[in-house]
């Protein structure tokens, strides 16, 4: 039941991408989901609770949104894990490097 769930969640995310983003954002944002939804595929279930709320909650935003982005407020950010953190700023990076290289 619980693979399912995930499942359905990490489809339901990309389908939001393919309707909400531009090409060069859906591609990184979906490279981006792919790894993370990989990376927790064998993770204990302690976390998995955790990661699904994480992810549900991006659906809600992402599907909200008429315009994608949403500024992290900075308790949202202080809370965020230094890994966490880490790729948050190599994604920043990644798509400031895309829209220079589209401009």
């Amino acid at each position: 039941a619980q693979r399912t769930a995930v499942f359905n969640l990490y489809r339901n995310i990309l389908r939001q991408h393919q309707r909400k983003l531009p090409f060069d954002q859906k591609a990184l944002a979906d490279a981006y989901v792919k790894k993370e939804f990989r990376d927790h595929r064998k993770a204990a279930p302690e976390y998995v609770t955790g990661f699904m709320k994480a992810w549900d909650e991006y659906l809600v935003i992402i599907k909200q949104q008429a315009e994608p982005g949403k500024d992290l407020s900075e308790q949202e950010i202080q809370q965020l894990s230094p890994e966490q953190k880490l790729q948050l700023e190599r994604l920043k990076e990644e798509a400031t490097r895309n829209k220079q290289s589209n401009e």
